[in-house]
Order: structure tokens, then sequence, then C-alpha cells
């Protein structure tokens, strides 16, 4: 079976452990003929067997501290198991690491993967304890993807407009992240966006929130366009017919009374007949208005 590229370099970094930890021993000891930055990672071997050829005794007491020193540091790759060297995985496990791993130098060649793995095995610390932040960090990675679910609601004919509300919020109301934050243009940059502010639960879904109601404000606005708000006051009985016909074409009040305005601007239906039969008074008028929605072409329910 053929592995993916991904699964493939995963392999290739686990099995390239040792041969980074000692390319990082011989650099931090200046024991590294002319051990820079610039040394590629496939290449360390070599150079190790070739600085084995003219070997003095104390170089030799070092090689077998060096190789000491690893087996004290490197924790078995079964603890690494649920790292799997995918994008968004690598840029949250690095921007965690950062917080509480020095900053060491490596090789420029290292991958995203690779420098996961080197930041991991050159930690200074006892391995029980790197064995027990590893299991954290895990723990950590798995309640942050569990939240994955509320990125459902951005998918849809929607998602463009829901993506936007996001960048307003970041943007706009939350300008005190980092501009390499955004821009959001995609799902994909709003998730790596959550992940790198380590936000907790309750963070997290007062965002998620904010970002829903801006949504909502915008959608309402846009609709809304070219519309001018109105009050007026409608009898009891008319009030409870509308909203029998709102219940029954499952539209709201607006969108009712719109409709049978321009029903009747364009057929005329009823105007003649209230022009011909004009009320006096307030009275007649509240009874002619009541005869007319009792003569709605709408039923009664």
């Amino acid at each position: 079976m053929k592995l993916s590229t991904e699964a493939a370099e995963r392999n290739r970094c686990i099995n390239n452990r040792q041969t980074q930890w000692k390319w990082y021993y011989l650099y931090k000891s200046r024991q590294f003929p002319n051990s820079n930055e610039e040394i590629r990672t496939g290449e360390i071997d070599k150079a190790i067997k070739a600085y084995h050829l003219n070997i003095t005794s104390d170089e030799r007491r070092m090689l077998r501290k060096m190789q000491q020193e690893m087996d004290c540091h490197i924790i078995d790759h079964t603890e690494l198991t649920w790292m799997i060297n995918e994008k968004r995985q690598n840029a949250w496990i690095i921007n965690q690491l950062i917080k509480f791993i020095p900053n060491i130098p490596k090789p420029k060649t290292t991958s995203a993967f690779q420098s996961i793995l080197y930041q991991i095995d050159t930690w200074s610390i006892p391995k029980e304890a790197k064995i027990d932040e590893i299991n954290k960090l895990k723990h950590k990675w798995l309640k942050q993807i569990s939240r994955d679910k509320v990125f459902k609601w951005f998918e849809g004919k929607d998602e463009k407009t829901k993506i936007e509300a996001t960048h307003d919020i970041v943007i706009k109301q939350l300008s005190y992240f980092p501009s390499e934050y955004i821009p959001l243009e995609t799902i994909d940059d709003v998730i790596l966006f959550f992940d790198r502010i380590d936000a907790n639960t309750h963070e997290h879904d007062l965002l998620i929130r904010k970002i829903k109601a801006r949504w909502s404000q915008n959608n309402y606005r846009k609709k809304t366009l070219g519309k001018k708000q109105y009050n007026f006051v409608l009898s009891k009985q008319a009030i409870e017919s509308l909203d029998r016909l709102s219940e029954k074409h499952s539209k709201k009040r607006t969108e009712i009374l719109e409709l049978i305005i321009r029903l009747e601007q364009q057929d005329g239906l009823y105007s003649n007949q209230i022009s011909a039969n004009r009320p006096n008074n307030a009275n007649d008028l509240n009874e002619h208005l009541e005869t007319q929605d009792a003569a709605s072409p709408y039923p009664q329910e």
C-alpha cells in the first residue's frame, strides 16, 4: 500500500530523529567541524563518519557521552503517534511549543514536522516530564478539534458572507490580534485563526456568537436596503387576520402587507370600492375596513 506524501514524510522524519539530535549536540558543543545552520540533515551522518576518521580518545568519550544524553532525551516514537504531519496540526503544535521550549539553532532545511520533532527531542527536561508534557499537549489538541462542529455553520451558500463577517469582527472589534492572523478568506483560514488565538471554551463560544450576530446584522441590512420603517396602528381584528395570513403562507407580516399592496397596485381590486364608498366619519371608517377584511379573498381559519 502506497503511503501519502504526508505519511511518507512523517515516517522519514521519525526515522531521522537521532540524526537531528546528533546535529544539535555537536553544534551545541562546537565539536562539529564547520558546524552551522546550513548543514543539511541528510548529510549529518556522513559528516560524523568523516569526523571519526581522525578522532582522539577525548573525542571518542565525547561521542559516548552524546549517545548517553540522546538516550535520556529522545522519547519513544509511540508517544508521538497522535502527531500525523498535517498542516493544521503542525501549525497548532508549533504555536504551543514556542510557549515553553526555548528557541534553539536547527538546520534550515527542516520541514515543519521535522522542526516539531527536533524541538521535542532537544528539549532539556527529564524523559518522564517530557512524556507527561506531550500527553498534556495531546489532550489539549483533542479538546481543540472537538470544537470543530461550530465551523459547520460557515458551510453552504452563505460561506463567503459569513467569512466576511468574521473578518469584520477580527479587524474592527478585536484589533489587538497580530496582523499575521489575517486576512481571513477561507474556512481553513478561520479554523487556523481560532487555533492560533488559543481561546478557552468560553472565549471561543463568545467569539462565535459575535460573528453570528454580525452576519445576521449584515444580512438584515442587505435585505432591508431601500426599505424604511413605519409605525402605524391596526385594529385587533386586522392584526389577527394578518397573523392568520402570515401563518398560512409562511411569510412575515411585512411580507404579507407588501404583497397585498403590490397586488392592489397591479390589479386595483378594492381601490374603486374604497373611493365609491368613502366613509364620512371615524365609525364609518372602522366599519368599512372590517367589512373589507371580512370580504378578503383569503379564507379565515
